[in-house]
Protein backbone atom coordinates (compact mmCIF):
# COMPACT_ATOMS: atom_id res chain seq x y z
CA UNK A 1 0.00 0.00 0.00
CA UNK A 2 1.65 3.30 -1.08
CA UNK A 3 1.72 6.26 1.35
CA UNK A 4 -1.20 8.04 -0.61
CA UNK A 5 -3.48 5.11 -0.01
CA UNK A 6 -2.21 4.70 3.40
CA UNK A 7 -2.48 8.52 4.54
CA UNK A 8 -6.55 7.93 3.66
CA UNK A 9 -6.82 4.87 5.01
CA UNK A 10 -5.32 6.19 8.31
CA UNK A 11 -7.35 8.98 8.17
CA UNK A 12 -10.50 6.48 7.61
CA UNK A 13 -9.68 4.76 10.84
CA UNK A 14 -9.89 7.86 12.99
CA UNK A 15 -13.55 9.10 11.27
CA UNK A 16 -14.72 5.68 12.18
CA UNK A 17 -13.86 5.57 15.82
CA UNK A 18 -15.24 9.77 15.96
CA UNK A 19 -18.33 8.10 14.03
CA UNK A 20 -18.02 5.25 16.81
CA UNK A 21 -17.46 7.35 20.10
CA UNK A 22 -20.81 9.64 18.52
CA UNK A 23 -22.95 6.71 18.28
CA UNK A 24 -22.07 5.30 21.47
CA UNK A 25 -22.86 8.85 23.23
CA UNK A 26 -25.89 9.43 21.62
CA UNK A 27 -27.85 7.50 24.64
CA UNK A 28 -26.53 9.44 27.28
CA UNK A 29 -28.61 12.40 26.26
CA UNK A 30 -31.59 11.07 25.69
CA UNK A 31 -31.43 8.81 28.93
CA UNK A 32 -30.89 12.14 30.97
CA UNK A 33 -34.06 13.45 29.44
CA UNK A 34 -35.42 10.07 30.63
CA UNK A 35 -34.31 10.94 34.17
CA UNK A 36 -35.74 14.54 34.59
CA UNK A 37 -39.18 13.54 32.84
CA UNK A 38 -39.20 11.05 35.74
CA UNK A 39 -37.86 13.59 38.44
CA UNK A 40 -40.54 16.41 36.88
CA UNK A 41 -43.55 13.98 36.92
CA UNK A 42 -42.56 13.40 40.78
CA UNK A 43 -42.71 16.95 41.73
CA UNK A 44 -45.72 17.40 39.48
CA UNK A 45 -47.11 14.77 41.64
CA UNK A 46 -46.25 16.74 44.56
CA UNK A 47 -47.32 19.86 43.39
CA UNK A 48 -50.59 18.44 42.47
CA UNK A 49 -51.39 17.16 46.25
CA UNK A 50 -49.91 20.21 47.65
CA UNK A 51 -52.19 22.34 45.38
CA UNK A 52 -55.56 20.22 46.51
CA UNK A 53 -54.52 20.87 50.30
CA UNK A 54 -54.15 24.44 49.74
CA UNK A 55 -57.68 24.51 48.23
CA UNK A 56 -59.21 22.31 50.69
CA UNK A 57 -58.15 24.95 53.60
CA UNK A 58 -58.62 27.98 51.30
CA UNK A 59 -62.43 26.45 50.94
CA UNK A 60 -62.36 25.92 54.97
CA UNK A 61 -61.32 29.51 55.75
CA UNK A 62 -63.96 30.60 53.24
CA UNK A 63 -66.61 28.43 55.29
CA UNK A 64 -65.53 29.34 58.96
CA UNK A 65 -65.87 32.51 57.61
CA UNK A 66 -69.10 32.46 56.21
CA UNK A 67 -70.28 30.75 59.38
CA UNK A 68 -69.12 33.44 61.61
CA UNK A 69 -71.31 35.87 59.78
CA UNK A 70 -74.30 33.31 59.77
CA UNK A 71 -73.96 33.76 63.51
CA UNK A 72 -73.08 37.37 64.02
CA UNK A 73 -76.56 38.00 62.17
CA UNK A 74 -78.23 35.28 64.52
CA UNK A 75 -76.66 37.08 67.59
CA UNK A 76 -77.79 40.12 66.10
CA UNK A 77 -81.76 39.32 65.51
CA UNK A 78 -81.64 36.97 68.45
CA UNK A 79 -81.48 40.65 70.47
CA UNK A 80 -83.69 42.45 68.46
CA UNK A 81 -86.44 39.98 69.32
CA UNK A 82 -86.69 41.40 72.83
CA UNK A 83 -88.00 44.69 70.94
CA UNK A 84 -90.41 42.82 68.70
CA UNK A 85 -93.61 44.14 69.85
CA UNK A 86 -95.89 42.25 67.08
CA UNK A 87 -96.44 38.63 67.25
CA UNK A 88 -96.10 38.32 63.38
CA UNK A 89 -92.72 40.25 62.92
CA UNK A 90 -91.40 37.88 65.91
CA UNK A 91 -92.50 34.77 64.21
CA UNK A 92 -90.49 36.26 60.53
CA UNK A 93 -87.92 37.01 62.39
CA UNK A 94 -87.44 33.83 64.19
CA UNK A 95 -88.12 32.14 61.32
CA UNK A 96 -85.19 33.88 59.93
CA UNK A 97 -82.84 32.92 62.31
CA UNK A 98 -83.99 28.96 62.32
CA UNK A 99 -83.25 29.57 58.81
CA UNK A 100 -79.54 30.90 59.58
CA UNK A 101 -78.98 28.66 62.41
CA UNK A 102 -79.66 25.63 59.77
CA UNK A 103 -77.40 27.10 57.34
CA UNK A 104 -74.54 27.36 60.21
CA UNK A 105 -75.22 23.71 60.69
CA UNK A 106 -74.71 23.05 56.72
CA UNK A 107 -71.81 24.64 56.38
CA UNK A 108 -70.01 23.36 59.65
CA UNK A 109 -70.32 20.17 58.61
CA UNK A 110 -69.42 20.85 55.35
CA UNK A 111 -66.27 22.40 57.04
CA UNK A 112 -65.84 18.62 59.15
CA UNK A 113 -65.95 16.83 55.57
CA UNK A 114 -62.86 18.75 53.90
CA UNK A 115 -61.46 18.49 57.21
CA UNK A 116 -61.61 14.81 56.96
CA UNK A 117 -60.94 14.83 53.22
CA UNK A 118 -57.53 17.33 54.17
CA UNK A 119 -56.43 14.09 56.55
CA UNK A 120 -55.65 11.66 53.10
CA UNK A 121 -54.32 14.28 51.20
CA UNK A 122 -51.60 15.32 53.83
CA UNK A 123 -50.91 11.74 53.98
CA UNK A 124 -50.68 11.57 50.00
CA UNK A 125 -48.22 14.77 50.34
CA UNK A 126 -45.96 12.55 52.90
CA UNK A 127 -45.88 9.64 50.71
CA UNK A 128 -44.98 12.32 47.30
CA UNK A 129 -42.42 13.90 49.31
CA UNK A 130 -40.39 10.67 50.22
CA UNK A 131 -40.23 9.59 46.42
CA UNK A 132 -39.17 12.77 44.69
CA UNK A 133 -36.30 12.30 47.69
CA UNK A 134 -36.03 8.58 46.79
CA UNK A 135 -36.14 9.44 42.57
CA UNK A 136 -33.46 12.24 43.47
CA UNK A 137 -31.08 10.20 45.45
CA UNK A 138 -31.48 7.15 43.11
CA UNK A 139 -31.87 9.26 39.75
CA UNK A 140 -29.37 11.60 41.14
CA UNK A 141 -26.74 9.00 40.96
CA UNK A 142 -27.38 7.50 37.55
CA UNK A 143 -27.25 10.84 35.91
CA UNK A 144 -23.87 11.86 37.98
CA UNK A 145 -22.41 8.36 36.24
CA UNK A 146 -24.05 9.79 32.88
CA UNK A 147 -22.52 13.23 32.82
CA UNK A 148 -19.31 11.48 33.72
CA UNK A 149 -19.29 9.09 30.99
CA UNK A 150 -20.45 12.26 28.82
CA UNK A 151 -17.22 14.18 29.70
CA UNK A 152 -15.12 11.02 29.26
CA UNK A 153 -16.17 10.67 25.70
CA UNK A 154 -15.83 14.68 25.40
CA UNK A 155 -12.13 14.20 26.49
CA UNK A 156 -11.69 10.93 24.06
CA UNK A 157 -13.51 13.05 20.79
CA UNK A 158 -10.79 15.76 21.48
CA UNK A 159 -8.51 13.85 21.11
CA UNK A 160 -9.87 11.66 18.07
CA UNK A 161 -10.22 15.10 16.35
CA UNK A 162 -6.67 16.12 17.39
CA UNK A 163 -5.15 12.81 15.35
CA UNK A 164 -7.65 13.39 12.91
CA UNK A 165 -6.33 16.72 12.41
CA UNK A 166 -2.63 15.41 11.93
CA UNK A 167 -3.96 12.65 9.56
CA UNK A 168 -5.15 14.85 7.61
CA UNK A 169 -2.34 17.21 7.08
CA UNK A 170 -0.78 14.21 5.36
CA UNK A 171 -3.69 13.42 2.87
CA UNK A 172 -3.12 14.66 -0.75
CA UNK A 173 -5.47 17.57 -0.93
CA UNK A 174 -7.35 16.68 -4.10
CA UNK A 175 -7.89 13.36 -2.89
CA UNK A 176 -8.97 14.51 0.63
CA UNK A 177 -11.63 16.91 -0.71
CA UNK A 178 -12.85 14.14 -2.89
CA UNK A 179 -13.12 12.06 -0.01
CA UNK A 180 -14.94 14.64 2.49
CA UNK A 181 -17.23 14.95 -0.29
CA UNK A 182 -17.84 11.61 -0.41
CA UNK A 183 -17.87 10.99 3.16
CA UNK A 184 -20.76 13.63 4.54
CA UNK A 185 -23.02 11.99 1.63
CA UNK A 186 -22.04 8.11 1.89
CA UNK A 187 -20.56 8.28 5.43
CA UNK A 188 -18.06 5.42 4.51
CA UNK A 189 -16.12 6.95 1.79
CA UNK A 190 -13.17 4.80 1.39
CA UNK A 191 -13.35 0.85 0.70
CA UNK A 192 -11.36 -2.10 -0.14
CA UNK A 193 -12.13 -4.19 -3.42
CA UNK A 194 -11.77 -7.73 -2.48
CA UNK A 195 -12.08 -10.35 -5.48
CA UNK A 196 -13.47 -7.73 -7.47
CA UNK A 197 -16.37 -6.61 -5.82
CA UNK A 198 -16.56 -2.96 -4.18
CA UNK A 199 -16.85 -3.86 -0.07
CA UNK A 200 -19.01 -0.48 0.03
CA UNK A 201 -21.87 -1.92 -2.35
CA UNK A 202 -20.97 -5.29 -2.98
CA UNK A 203 -21.15 -4.60 -6.53
CA UNK A 204 -18.65 -6.34 -8.90
CA UNK A 205 -16.23 -3.55 -10.71
CA UNK A 206 -14.92 -3.87 -14.10
CA UNK A 207 -12.24 -6.45 -14.84
CA UNK A 208 -9.92 -3.79 -16.20
CA UNK A 209 -10.73 -1.35 -13.45
CA UNK A 210 -9.78 -4.36 -10.93
CA UNK A 211 -7.02 -5.15 -12.65
CA UNK A 212 -5.49 -1.44 -12.90
CA UNK A 213 -5.98 -1.13 -9.01
CA UNK A 214 -4.51 -5.10 -8.28
CA UNK A 215 -1.71 -4.67 -10.29
CA UNK A 216 -0.99 -0.95 -8.75
CA UNK A 217 -1.25 0.98 -12.04
CA UNK A 218 -3.58 3.37 -10.04
CA UNK A 219 -4.22 3.77 -6.44
CA UNK A 220 -7.45 4.64 -6.29
CA UNK A 221 -10.43 5.06 -8.20
CA UNK A 222 -13.97 5.92 -7.74
CA UNK A 223 -16.55 3.02 -8.05
CA UNK A 224 -18.76 2.96 -10.62
CA UNK A 225 -21.75 1.87 -8.57
CA UNK A 226 -21.87 3.53 -5.33
CA UNK A 227 -19.05 6.43 -6.43
CA UNK A 228 -17.22 5.75 -3.16
CA UNK A 229 -13.35 5.42 -3.35
CA UNK A 230 -11.85 2.15 -3.50
CA UNK A 231 -8.40 0.80 -3.54
CA UNK A 232 -6.43 -2.55 -3.48
CA UNK A 233 -5.43 -3.59 -0.35
CA UNK A 234 -1.89 -5.46 0.28
CA UNK A 235 -2.29 -9.06 0.28
CA UNK A 236 -2.08 -11.10 3.20
CA UNK A 237 1.80 -11.83 4.29
CA UNK A 238 0.75 -15.96 3.64
CA UNK A 239 -0.12 -14.96 -0.40
CA UNK A 240 2.17 -12.55 -0.84
CA UNK A 241 4.48 -13.31 -4.16
CA UNK A 242 2.16 -15.46 -5.12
Amino acid sequence: MNAKVKALVDLQRVDADILELNRAGEAHPLRLAELDKKLDQAKAALENEQQRLAANEKQRRDLETEVQTQKDTIKKWEGRLSEIRTPREYAALSREIDISKKAVENLEQQNAELRATAEPIKQAIDHRQKDLLAQHETLGVEAKDIRGKISSLKDKLAGLEGQRAEARRVVDPALLSRYENIRKKRGVALVPVQGGTCRGCHMSLPPQLYNLLRSGQIDIETCPSCYRLVYAPDPPPETAGV
